[in-house]
C-alpha cells in the first residue's frame, strides 16, 4: 500500500490530467426526493420516537465497519437509511422509481436480513399511508434494544397503526 501522500499527490496529477470535465450529477430523482420529504415527514411525527431519522445514499461500507465481506459490499448504497434516536440502523429502503439492479436489491436484502435489519422496497406508485405502514412494520422486525419509554411509544404507534397485541398463549 502506498503512503497517503503519494496516494494523494498521484490522485491530484490524475484529476489535473483528466481529459473529461468532473462534474455533478443530480443526487436524487424528483421521486426520491418527494419519497425523502415523506418519510422525514411520518418519522417526525407523534407516532414516532424523537430523533428517528432518514439518511440518503450511504453505503454499506459505512454501516456494517468489519467482517470478511466488508470489501464486496462497501460499495453498494441503499437509497435510504433509517435509524433511531440512538443513530442504529433500523432499516435499508430502496425506492424502485427506475434503474435499480435486481441483484443488488437481492444483496441489500441478504445483508440487512443478516444484520437483523428491515429492507423495504418502496414501489413506484405508492400512498402516504404505505410509506407510513412500512416504516411501522421496520420498527416491529428490527431486533432494536428498547427501553421501558421506548416499548410504550412502539406499543402506542403499533396500536395507533392498527396492529392488536398477541394474547398469551
Amino acid at each position: 500500500m502506498q503512503p497517503t501522500g503519494t496516494y494523494l499527490d498521484q490522485l491530484a496529477l490524475d484529476i489535473d490530467a483528466c481529459v473529461y470535465q468532473l462534474r455533478s450529477i443530480e443526487l436524487m430523482t424528483w421521486g426520491s426526493e418527494d419519497l425523502l420529504g415523506k418519510m422525514t415527514a411520518i418519522l417526525a411525527g407523534p407516532d414516532f420516537t424523537p430523533g428517528m431519522q432518514v439518511h440518503c445514499k450511504v453505503s454499506l461500507g459505512s454501516v456494517f465497519k468489519h467482517g470478511p465481506l466488508h470489501d464486496r459490499i462497501r460499495h453498494i448504497r441503499p437509497d435510504y437509511l433509517v435509524t433511531d434516536h440512538a443513530r442504529a440502523p433500523i432499516a435499508f429502503i430502496d425506492y424502485q422509481g427506475g434503474g435499480h439492479d435486481a441483484a443488488q436489491d437481492a444483496v441489500k436484502g441478504a445483508v440487512a436480513r443478516k444484520a437483523g435489519l428491515a429492507f423495504i422496497q418502496i414501489p413506484r406508485a405508492y400512498t402516504y399511508g404505505e410509506v407510513r405502514q412500512a416504516l411501522v412494520q421496520a420498527l416491529m422486525l428490527t431486533r432494536v434494544t428498547a427501553t421501558r419509554q421506548d416499548s410504550a411509544v412502539l406499543h402506542d404507534v403499533l396500536k395507533r397503526a392498527g396492529f392488536r397485541q398477541a394474547r398469551a398463549a
